[in-house]
């Protein structure tokens, strides 16, 4: 039976919130009919701001406090910035979804009326990760670094008080924040995986949450493999993690009046007492060359009743319709 409420840990910050608010928002769209009982919980991570992210990647410096109450029974989810999750998760937890997520990219922000050009040399950048240090010199390597921890508004708080020139945000969070005004430089090269998705951790075996929250997982993709002739006839139509395979069977080429087959259909038509149409296709090319009392004067048969209307509203009388619209149908007719 599907729980109507459910508690859910997460961190206390405006961005956590955000994604909490950005994941009800999708819960919504897929009809995920359950309510997320908040608890906001400090991480290792909110309290001690001098523990540097370099020194400790995917550890659970942002989690540990989470995946204890989870682990223990207090809340049954948790929501993280995939990003942030340890590498492996601890014991008893699982991945339950992970959400497409918004723009992967980092950025660099400056402040208003600044541009990357107008920094001096020696221009101070907080950020607390070298992948990103090594994409900020790749634009200007004459710029210095710190480390800043934090959260947005914190760090951004720095960028004003001119404690430094630059800080690297990502550009999800950003987003998230409704911050897309700031005056800000997407960073070049790859990102720290998963940076923009959102990740539903559940208890392992805890089969209702996992089958629960399967419609919003990024992992799960729908394959269709299409056999027929215009894929464009799905495009918008099929879900973000669904995934066409394109197989045409047949191909249908168009043929002029002039082509020589046709010239012989057409120099024979006196001979023959009955045409089988087994397209509406057919039908209207046949009676574009031909004059409609020539085919009045034949008995006519047509696959399918989409054919024999096409016929029909030709102005031709059908003799006979094979209702199953195969090779079998014709026999039986």
């Amino acid at each position: 039976m599907r729980s109507s409420a459910c508690s859910i840990g997460l961190r206390g910050s405006p961005l956590s919130l955000a994604q909490l608010k950005e994941l009800e928002g999708l819960m919504q769209e897929a009809q995920i009919a359950l309510e997320l009982k908040p608890s906001l919980i400090e991480t290792k991570g909110d309290k001690d701001l001098t523990l540097s992210l370099r020194e400790c990647p995917k550890s659970d410096l942002f989690t540990h406090e989470i995946d204890r109450c989870q682990q223990g029974g207090t809340i049954r989810l948790s929501l993280h910035s995939a990003k942030d999750l340890p590498d492996p998760l601890p014991t008893g937890l699982e991945i339950a979804a992970l959400t497409h997520g918004l723009d992967p990219g980092d950025s660099l922000v400056l402040r208003e009326g600044e541009t990357l050009s107008s920094l001096k040399t020696n221009s101070l950048i907080a950020t607390s990760s070298d992948r990103r240090t090594a994409a900020v010199k790749e634009l200007r390597a004459d710029l210095l670094f710190r480390e800043i921890r934090g959260k947005i508004h914190q760090r951004l708080e720095a960028l004003y008080e001119r404690e430094v020139d630059g800080v690297v945000i990502a550009e999800a969070a950003l987003i998230r924040l409704s911050l897309t005004h700031l005056n800000r430089y997407p960073l070049p090269g790859p990102t720290t995986p998963l940076q923009g998705q959102l990740a539903i951790v559940c208890r392992e075996g805890d089969e209702e949450m996992r089958l629960l929250f399967a419609k919003l997982d990024a992992r799960r993709t729908t394959r269709i493999l299409y056999f027929g002739l215009n894929p464009e006839h799905f495009k918008g139509s099929l879900p973000r993690n669904c995934h066409l395979f394109h197989y045409p069977l047949i191909a249908i080429h168009p043929l002029s009046a002039n082509n020589p087959l046709l010239q012989q259909v057409v120099e024979e038509m006196p001979r023959f007492t009955h045409i089988i149409f087994t397209s509406k296709t057919a039908a209207r090319l046949l009676a574009d060359l031909l004059p409609l009392d020539h085919l009045q004067q034949k008995s006519l048969i047509a696959i399918g009743r989409v054919t024999a209307a096409t016929l029909n509203g030709l102005g031709l009388k059908v003799a006979q319709i094979a209702e199953d619209e195969s090779a079998e149908g014709l026999i039986d007719t």
